[in-house]
């Protein structure tokens, strides 16, 4: 089965500054499995 995307985790609001080390450190991660699973598509 072809993985066309997923979703990057973990869902934050992006209006919070104290979260934006937080966001990011979980879309590197999602990247990571979403390289590793082949997905074209990464939605954040």
């Amino acid at each position: 089965m072809k993985l066309d995307g997923i979703v990057a985790e973990p869902f934050t609001e992006l209006t919070r500054k104290s979260d934006y080390d937080r966001f990011l450190a979980g879309l590197e991660r999602s990247r990571d499995v979403a390289t590793r699973l082949g997905a074209l598509i990464l939605i954040c």
